[in-house]
């Protein structure tokens, strides 16, 4: 007789073999999942807190660049932790157990350091920033030097009503005029003109001294005036607003703020557009489109930067630290407008009736310039309001249309000045000597003094 061997249950046991090995690795999965994404929140919580601390130190910069701690009764540099508190959001990053926190301080480059010593007692122009922040679990500490710098229009000389680097065309009614030197007699200013001079206008030029190139006039070189490394400061010093701010201040596409006091730095990746009739005071705002400014308010900037076109109007009255501007400037309306320094890298046009600037005697505002650094480019003064200041354009033609008049000095560096509208250009030493003194102050960081270190 044949034995039968049996086999019944061999597949459970291949089964139960089976379903160890999937909830071993099953088991393994959750626990490396749960490690990459614990890594992964940790990574992103230490990159944010990165991110605030570079955000107080680029706001520190900018802070000292506008009022540098020359002694001891100078204020302590300090950030407000709730100016730079932090917009969270759980479905991108964790939310913090120990909250955030932002610290920066700026103390002397003295050795030893002594982070005690919160003002230039050197007197070397130079300084230490240090940001510390904290969100979460994570802390980032950096610092860095950072170098006192001063711009000023040192290089005008006194008594250049106008100096073209080409032609000159005057067909309007407008008048070139300077005052009499009282010793000599002897107008005090000079029109310099490198090529030809057409004039065929009823405007009088009587008080000043006129230089043609096309006659055999002796012409000085532009660089006399306006010297390459002049430019360069000038731009530098108008590029200070701070192009990284907190998440809080940071804002994509096309922001509309409400009226209100922001005095944190503000980053726009897009465009910015102020209408309406409130009142804004802003420190930095750095934007990376266009900004369009169309308000009955009072608008205040500590510095403003434009990736894009400027655009502004309204009968608002404006009170502006250092602008930098991409494209073109379009400046209208009946506003007035207090500005040191306007840098313009495309075409700038102003219209309109408002005054911009004053002579800088006793409480009158100081003079401004106003300078186009690009190339092939058209600087056209066409409004009724009366600038006070420096009228420049670097790589282009001016041409003044309006019947506004120029107090100070009209430099054109392009082929031809144009006066063709009934606007007079006032040469006036108060002007000259209270732009001479004008000193626009920024800071920049040393190179090679950027460090991490271990936070406190």
């Amino acid at each position: 007789m044949r034995r039968k061997m049996r086999q019944g249950g061999s597949a459970l046991i291949l089964v139960i073999g089976v379903v160890a090995a999937l909830a071993l690795l099953t088991t393994t999965l959750v626990m490396v999942t749960a490690n990459v994404q614990g890594g992964t929140a940790a990574d992103r919580t230490k990159t944010k807190s990165f991110n605030v601390a570079e955000a107080g130190l680029d706001s520190a910069i900018y802070t000292l660049g506008t009022a540098w701690p020359a002694d001891a009764a100078s204020p302590a540099l300090g950030v407000d932790t709730a100016a730079f508190r932090l917009d969270f959001s759980t479905s991108e990053y964790p939310q913090p157990d120990n909250g955030e926190f932002i610290v920066v301080d700026a103390y002397d480059n003295l050795s030893p350091i002594d982070t005690s010593v919160h003002w230039d007692s050197n007197v070397d122009g130079i300084m230490w920033i240090e940001s510390q922040a904290g969100v979460g679990d994570q802390s980032s500490r950096i610092r860095t030097q950072v170098q006192m710098q001063t711009i000023g229009i040192t290089t005008l000389a006194p008594g250049v009503a106008v100096y073209s680097g080409g032609d000159g065309d005057k067909s309007g009614s407008g008048d070139i005029t300077s005052p009499v030197d009282g010793v000599t007699g002897l107008p005090t200013a000079a029109v310099y003109i490198a090529g030809d001079f057409d004039e065929s206008g009823s405007g009088d030029l009587s008080t000043i001294n006129l230089y043609v190139g096309a006659r055999g006039d002796e012409i000085p070189p532009l660089e006399m005036f306006m010297p390459d490394s002049v430019v360069q400061s000038l731009i530098t010093a108008s590029q200070i607003a701070q192009p990284t701010a907190t998440p809080a201040n940071t804002h994509s596409g096309e922001w509309r703020p409400a009226p209100g006091t922001y005095t944190s730095p503000i980053v726009v990746n897009g465009d910015l557009k102020i209408t309406g009739s409130g009142n804004y005071v802003f420190g930095s705002v750095y934007v990376t489109g266009k900004v369009d400014i169309s308000t009955s308010g009072d608008i205040s900037f500590g510095a403003l930067y434009v990736g894009g076109d400027l655009t502004f109007s309204g009968s608002s009255d404006l009170a502006w630290g250092p602008v930098y501007v991409e494209g073109d400037i379009d400046m209208t309306g009946s506003r007035n407008l207090n500005v040191t320094l306007i840098v313009g890298n495309g075409d700038i046009k102003v219209t309109g009736s408002g005054e911009i600037a004053g002579d800088g005697v006793g409480t009158d505002a100081t003079p401004t310039t106003i300078i186009s650094v690009g190339e092939d480019t058209e600087v056209e003064w066409a409004g009724s309001g009366n600038l006070y200041g420096l009228l420049c354009n670097m790589g282009g033609d001016i041409k003044h249309s309006g019947s506004g008049d120029i107090h100070g000095s009209v430099i054109s560096a392009g082929e031809r000045w144009w006066q063709t509208g009934s606007g007079n250009i006032v040469y006036d030493d108060d002007v000259i000597n209270s732009l001479q003194r004008v000193a626009a102050t920024s800071a920049k960081i040393v190179p090679d003094t950027w460090q991490e270190i271990k936070p406190l």
